[in-house]
């Protein structure tokens, strides 16, 4: 694992993709704080029991992004822990009936419809994040990195931090999706099947991906304050953001 990755990643039975959104700096010469908004792949695979090794990191709000046909396979669930599911999707991805992918083009493609799709979730999620008392707050899809790694890509960009590192956070999912894949095939082989089936380039998490979706959403939108503006985060909102989840320049 990349020294990066291996600073952010917090160990946990079942989670491969759980990391903290902590630290990294803004253009404006802040930080974010650590130990306050944390992103992660599927919690609901933490084993029973399991949830108490992450007692640490005090949550208080969990927000599963997984359609309701994922969540009704199961649930992270914690004593104190409130958990809301927040559909970024319609419907899971089908795997595309084509040959070679670029996996630039396919996953900010994707990434953009999801701007659409995920709309609602996106303004609830900015609405929990700048409430104090529903922090600290994790929020996760199935991998940890495409319906969590929009999200995170927002965040991240609304509160002032460059491209570059939005897209180098991003990359760092790409350790843990092979750690996933590993466990899957030893443990769950008819998932494992069904996740070989998928073009190598859809596992992918290049950060030439995340750049190129930040700049096709502010073409669109005029800037990702336009985008959010437009879903109903308005500027109070990301300026409350800002005062919650950012250490003093």
């Amino acid at each position: 694992m990349p020294v990066a990755a291996r600073v952010r990643h917090i160990e946990c039975e079942g989670a491969f993709n759980l990391r903290d959104l902590g630290g990294y700096a803004t253009a404006d010469g802040r930080r974010v704080r650590p130990g306050v908004v944390y992103r992660a792949d599927g919690l609901h695979r933490i084993p029973p029991g399991g949830a108490h090794a992450l007692d640490h990191l005090r949550w208080r709000t969990v927000l599963d992004l997984r359609t309701a046909g994922e969540v009704a396979a199961g649930m992270f669930r914690a004593d104190g822990v409130e958990v809301i599911n927040l559909p970024m999707l319609r419907a899971t991805w089908g795997i595309p009936e084509m040959g070679e992918i670029d996996p630039v083009e396919y996953l900010s493609t994707h990434y953009l419809q999801m701007l659409d799709e995920g709309a609602v979730a996106i303004a609830e999620t900015f609405t929990i994040l700048g409430s104090p008392v529903r922090l600290p707050a994790v929020f996760h899809c199935s991998a940890g990195k495409d319906r969590t790694g929009v999200l995170a890509a927002l965040v991240l960009s609304a509160l002032g931090v460059p491209d570059e590192v939005v897209a180098a956070d991003y990359h760092l999912s790409a350790p843990a999706v092979d750690r996933l894949v590993a466990w899957l095939t030893a443990t769950k082989p008819d998932l494992s099947e069904e996740m070989s089936r998928q073009p190598r380039a859809l596992l992918s998490c290049p950060p030439e991906a995340m750049h190129t979706f930040l700049q096709a959403t502010r073409e669109r939108h005029g800037s990702i304050d336009g985008y959010l503006t437009g879903i109903g985060v308005h500027h109070d909102d990301v300026e409350r953001l800002q005062r919650v989840l950012l250490e003093p320049a």
